[in-house]
């Protein structure tokens, strides 16, 4: 009972999850791989928890990731028609 409260009041969103798998190891060499959650319970999770120091990580910040810009042209009449007059 307690868990079919629980599924209803969470929903979908925080019970799905998602993972990132980086290798560590030297390209010339056998893998190292480490596996870490990038995303789940609802947050987007700072990979530089689950990184060891030591490692040159090329990792851009949430907050400076930039999202694409698509651009969208209307006409006149098209504007005109989307507007309330």
């Amino acid at each position: 009972m307690r868990d079919r409260m629980r599924r209803r009041w969470t929903g979908p969103a925080i019970s799905k999850q998602e993972c990132t798998v980086i290798n560590i190891g030297d390209p010339e060499g056998p893998p190292r791989l480490i596996s870490y959650l990038s995303s789940g319970q609802g947050f987007a999770w700072n990979p530089e928890i689950f990184l060891p120091s030591y490692i040159d990580y090329d990792y851009v910040p949430l907050e400076n990731r930039r999202d694409p810009i698509h651009e969208i042209f209307l006409t006149d009449e098209e504007a005109k028609g989307m507007l309330p007059q």
